[in-house]
């Protein structure tokens, strides 16, 4: 049997406090609310027809900004937050005598100032079922907002006016601090079955890990599920009051998800004891015949790729016949519109001066282009932060010669920035080196980030040599040698080398004979490169790169089959600030249109990805948090040396069309160019280039086109490209 449809019914009284001089009172605002049932007014007072005209006024500009954020709201699946992100927290320390931010795991004992392990454990939970949630996002029109708190709700002062004639969560008819105190873990508006709203309780093997036996295991189970049978009630009841003043009322539906119990482990809990069960199905509105156990989304549904919840519970209950598109968007305008908070939690900073944390206020985030740039702000933020391995490596190689190794977006260049500064605060001249065209754009922006660094005399210090060692010609290595020999002062070098070539190693044996001292730190995704002479230290956490995408990346050639370069290993007590949203794929088909026979030469490519970059994610809009030069479009030419792309190529001639400024980079461009994309600090345009002359540069937004007519394998692609986004992939490809 199937959960019981339940259509909101009564409301709660008003009280009767006295109204502030600039609201309307509980009696007034009644009035306004029955007005706005029998329609527009222009007569009453304060609590008549200007409010009314007020909330008309006001729910329009809801309507139209709803209608702007997510332009296809009648045939999409939105979530809100666009993109989840997870509780972390840093410390302020100083390392190499550089004031840094460190990753700071949440903490594990009772009173621990800052985010705790149970914060982890939740997030991993709403991580899991919002990943299986999106897998109905090909046949569901609907709105997921995730750990929405009632305060929030209609809550943005600038619509105070008009929010005050809605029923909200402060009103003064609700016992203060019972019904105003909570949340929606999960909040569905959902376009044909109404308001799914469910909660949700992390308890499972990860967090019993200190319950020794089975029975206490099941306690703790029973002891989540009491909870979360009293936050169901008070969360269906709130749902009742929020829509009670609404024409058209929607049906409302309760869950309880526990994505880390199994169904049959949930079964023998509920059947062994009664009570629980009987609340269980009181909270849930369901008969004495339906299984609970299926109605409760478990661990066996995260699992499966079918996601049988959906259709066991919600789907099967049949639609919600009432429900209209006005009364859809009006639900969704005001549950996720600008006049209710839309936020994700803040980054936490721990300062070593002070013993409590400086908290940063929650950010509020809509619109999926805003969700995007956060996501990057938080995967690649502007100041140093480093993790744990990389302070150590910092600080247990003092000199020396030091390579670092690892797959992309791990944070080598990060401490090759970290290790020059250190260098350039003794006094010492620093050589910032480039061994391969490869690595050409990298140099410049390590270049920039010792020149910016306000150290006295730094930019003199600081020198950017450029070689090509390719070739492994006798003539290009003893050229590097005695330019680099010719730069050294008193006997001594430092260097540091990003994107290092393999010939690169062949420069240290004749150095060392003409110097007194070397040091080199230099850096290579290739962990066969390594000089003799130097000591390798691995990095293989992702640090820049969303999850989301690595996966991806795990699957290039380079890394599953030929071991050329180190796999990812995930941190479960560091996880990264988020998933990163979900890759958007354009797929070239001749079927639907795609008359060119390569995708970097097909106009309806191009007409689809400028839709996806100006409509989906509001790339260039005013108010946008993404500018054009945010974007990369990226593939891989044979060479190496420039794009298949060029200012005529079908593809961007559909960004041109649609107003979309572009530049193409090419390996012969000026030095200007190649600082400009290294540094973000050139015209606001979308950089198109291979993916290989980009190395070591990030944006949030990277495009991949796979497949042209000199394309090399797509594994050069997963390796080189899709690393480069902090945020979201695009992926371009052939059917």
């Amino acid at each position: 049997m199937l959960p019981k449809r339940t259509r909101t019914r009564g409301k709660h009284g008003t009280g009767a406090k006295a109204a502030k001089t600039d609201e309307p009172s509980s009696k007034e605002k009644q009035q306004a609310r029955d007005q706005a049932k029998a329609g527009p007014s222009t007569s009453g007072g304060l609590g008549g027809g200007q409010q009314l005209a007020k909330l008309h006024e006001a729910k329009l500009e809801w309507h139209n900004q709803v209608k702007e954020w997510f332009p296809n709201w009648k045939k999409q699946t939105y979530f809100l937050p666009p993109v989840f992100m997870r509780k972390i927290q840093r410390s302020q320390e100083m390392v190499c005598n550089q004031e840094v931010y460190v990753i700071k795991p949440p903490g594990t004992k009772a009173g621990e100032q800052g985010y705790h392990d149970k914060d982890r454990r939740e997030d991993e939970a709403f991580v899991k079922v919002l990943n299986s949630l999106e897998q109905l996002t090909e046949r569901e029109v609907m709105f997921v907002i995730s750990k929405l708190e009632f305060r929030f709700y209609l809550n943005v002062s600038h619509y105070e006016n008009a929010a005050s004639m809605l029923p909200r969560p402060k009103d003064e008819g609700l016992p203060q601090g019972k019904e105003t105190d909570g949340d929606f873990d999960i909040l569905i508006i959902h376009r044909q079955l109404g308001l799914v709203a469910a909660e949700m309780k992390a308890v499972g093997e990860n967090s019993e890990e200190r319950l020794e036996t089975q029975k206490q295991r099941d306690q703790n189970l029973v002891n989540k599920i009491e909870q979360a049978i009293k936050q169901i009630s008070k969360s269906r009841e709130m749902l009742k009051y929020l829509v009670s003043e609404d024409e058209i009322k929607p049906m409302i539906r309760t869950s309880l998800m526990l994505p880390n119990i199994t169904t049959d482990h949930l079964r023998t809990v509920l059947g062994s004891n009664a009570k629980l069960e009987q609340d269980l199905r009181k909270s849930l509105d369901v008969d004495k015949k339906a299984d609970l156990a299926e109605l409760c989304l478990t661990k066996d549904d995260v699992e499966n790729p079918a996601f049988p919840w959906w259709e066991r519970f919600v789907t099967a209950c049949g639609e919600d016949t009432t429900m209209t598109d006005s009364a859809y968007l009006d639900l969704i305008s005001r549950f996720g519109g600008p006049a209710t908070t839309v936020a994700v939690p803040p980054v936490k900073v721990f300062s070593s001066a002070k013993p409590a944390p400086c908290q940063a206020r929650d950010c509020c985030i809509h619109s999926k282009g805003n969700g995007v740039a956060e996501a990057a702000r938080r995967m690649a933020p502007q100041d140093i932060v480093l993790n744990r391995r990389q302070v150590g490596i910092l600080t247990k190689h003092k000199e020396g010669m030091v390579y670092l190794t690892g797959p992309p977006g791990t944070g080598k260049s990060l401490v090759l920035i970290m290790k020059g500064l250190d260098w350039l605060r003794t006094g010492k001249a620093v050589q910032v080196v480039t061994s391969t065209p490869d690595g050409k754009a990298a140099s410049r922006m390590i270049f920039a980030e010792l020149t910016k660094s306000g150290l006295p005399g730094a930019e003199e210090k600081i020198k950017l040599l450029d070689f090509d060692l390719r070739r492994d010609r006798e003539e290009d290595i003893n050229a590097a040698v005695d330019t680099l020999t010719k730069v050294a002062e008193h006997g001594e070098l430092y260097i540091v080398a990003d994107e290092m070539c393999r010939n690169f190693t062949k420069l240290i044996t004749p150095l060392k004979k003409v110097l007194n001292t070397l040091h080199i730190w230099a850096a290579s995704i290739y962990g066969g490169h390594k000089p003799a002479r130097m000591v390798k230290e691995e990095l293989t956490e992702a640090l820049r790169t969303p999850p989301r995408i690595t996966k991806e990346v795990m699957i290039s050639g380079y890394i599953s089959h030929q071991n050329e370069v180190s796999r990812y290993i995930s941190n479960p007590n560091a996880p990264t600030p988020c998933e990163g949203p979900g890759i958007i794929s354009i797929i070239h088909c001749p079927k639907d249109g795609h008359i060119q026979k390569y995708t970097y030469d097909c106009e309806k490519c191009g007409e689809e990805l400028a839709s996806k970059l100006k409509q989906d994610l509001g790339v260039g809009k005013a108010g946008s948090q993404l500018k054009y030069s945010d974007v990369f479009v990226l593939d891989a030419e044979e060479n190496g040396a420039s794009s298949n792309m060029s200012p005529g190529s079908g593809l961007l001639k559909g960004l041109r069309d649609a107003n979309i400024p572009v530049r193409v980079l090419k390996a012969g461009d000026a030095e200007k160019t190649f600082r400009e994309v290294a540094t973000m600090t050139g015209p606001n345009q979308v950089v198109v280039a291979d993916c290989r002359m980009v190395s070591g540069l990030e944006r949030p937004v990277v495009v991949w086109v796979e497949g042209g007519k000199r394309t090399v394998d797509e594994d050069i692609g997963r390796l080189h490209a899709m690393t480069r986004s902090t945020s979201q992939l695009i992926w371009v490809r052939p059917r």
